[in-house]
């Protein structure tokens, strides 16, 4: 039962209105995309561009930073990098790289956490690039499954002394 694994119950669902009371969230952070990038008539990308059009579509997210650690932690926590040591005297200004024995801050919920809360199935796939070692992988921060790389592809093909591959599902 979700009580007993710490999930909030969700209400019901009385049937009195024209959208699911849970929708499914699909969540799109792309590195180093531009202006005009995405939709673009030269590469269409049908798939994206169907799920575009049948949900909301949000198109104004200002990242608050130029390197992709901060950002993706800014954008799954809610917070500036700063709040939770992605910037500031504690930081390097680096990316978290194939080295790196922290990352994200365990203490941190992140909207994997929230959505997992309430009884959502959660997954990443992709980029992770907020650390690898225990404690600060996806599956530490809400995620159910991860499908993806803990760093830049031109950061090395294993995790530092861990062990693990690029791809973890």
């Amino acid at each position: 039962n979700a009580a007993a694994k710490g999930r909030r119950e969700m209400p019901r669902d009385e049937g009195n209105h024209p959208w699911p009371l849970r929708p499914n969230l699909l969540l799109l952070l792309a590195d180093d995309m531009g202006w005009g990038d995405w939709p673009n008539a030269n590469m269409p990308l049908r798939h994206l561009d169907a799920l575009a059009a049948a949900g909301t579509r949000f198109t104004a997210f200002y990242t608050p930073s130029c390197i992709c650690s901060p950002a993706r932690g800014a954008l799954l926590t809610g917070r500036m990098a700063i709040r939770w040591g992605g910037a500031g005297a504690t930081w390097h200004g680096t990316a978290f790289g194939a080295g790196a024995n922290g990352g994200l801050p365990a203490s941190e919920h992140t909207i994997g956490t929230e959505l997992r809360s309430l009884g959502y199935a959660t997954a990443m796939a992709g980029k992770w690039h907020l650390g690898q070692a225990a404690g600060h992988t996806p599956r530490d921060h809400g995620f159910d499954r991860f499908l993806g790389i803990p760093f830049s592809t031109d950061m090395g093909r294993l995790a530092a002394g861990s062990g693990a591959g690029v791809a973890e599902v």
